[in-house]
């Protein structure tokens, strides 16, 4: 039995990506056609259901989604700065004048206002570098390495956690758009680490050979749960369609040593360098 038969037998979903269907056109649309097994107690397999969409409509629907992601990250990332921000400079300031009127009256009190109003400005800048990384934005092609070595440095700092980048020889990647979704992707990837695998230590590293350029985001937490490897975590998703967008694709591991692996490879023609 060929193998998409053996896997439909043990009652695995199939998912062939971009198959033909014969229709009455010229030229025949992709489609992406996904079947699966149905189930009857005591797991006999009865039959199949099988559904089709489009390839360009899926790709448009990918974009849309990110579209949204981006626009709710925009949101949240200027409420942060305009409001939260503000609200918290004010209460610094008033910390401020109220550590100046206490110095010549109440030197320990004086002493702990003006240690509120440090802690204070301390959290400012931390919400104002979360604002920063939620704004959107493109990336030129030569700023990917830059904005990654500043992704590692503003993680470290902000959640107190080992974040180290490393770029394995020369890495150009020529388009923008990759240069931002792999951006993207290495922040959504440490974001998970840290919330969810409660990791202590991320690895991003960014190699190019042969013209392949690949991005890995590797952690020490507690992995993905099955749920999430499977698709059903919105970062994970977030992820897929961000690599598919760019005609990546996108891996998820599990080290010997444990913790999670985030792999994202593409093909990568280098641009020429500048005269």
């Amino acid at each position: 039995m060929p193998k998409k038969g053996k896997l439909a037998a043990a009652g695995q979903a199939l998912r062939l990506s971009e198959e033909r269907l014969r229709v009455a056109r010229k030229h025949p649309p992709a489609y992406e056609l996904t079947v699966e097994p149905t189930r009857e107690p005591p797991g006999r397999i009865p039959g199949i259901t099988a559904a089709a969409l489009e390839a360009a409509g899926r790709k448009r629907l990918e974009g849309e989604i990110l579209r949204v992601i981006e626009m709710e990250q925009r949101r949240i990332g200027q409420d942060l700065h305009d409001g939260i921000c503000q609200q918290l400079a004010g209460i610094e300031l008033q910390s401020q004048s109220l550590a100046q009127a206490l110095e010549k009256k109440a030197r320990r009190q004086a002493a702990q206002a003006g240690q509120i109003a440090r802690q204070l400005r301390e959290v400012i800048g931390q919400t104002r570098s979360l604002a920063r990384g939620l704004s959107p934005f493109i990336l030129e092609a030569r700023q990917c390495v830059p904005a990654l070595k500043e992704l590692a440095a503003r993680t470290q700092k902000l959640f107190r956690v080992k974040c180290r980048f490393q770029a394995r020889g020369p890495v150009a990647i020529s388009d923008p758009a990759a240069a931002t979704h792999l951006y993207r992707i290495a922040q959504e990837a440490v974001a998970n680490a840290i919330r969810h695998g409660r990791a202590g230590a991320v690895m991003i590293s960014l190699d190019s050979t042969g013209g392949k350029t690949v991005l890995a985001v590797t952690d020490n937490g507690t992995g993905f749960a099955a749920p999430a490897r499977a698709g059903g975590g919105m970062g994970l998703r977030a992820m897929q369609y961000r690599a598919a967008m760019i005609g990546a694709s996108l891996r998820v591991q599990t080290p010997a040593a444990g913790g999670t692996r985030i792999l994202c490879s593409f093909q990568n023609t280098p641009s020429q360098p500048p005269k």
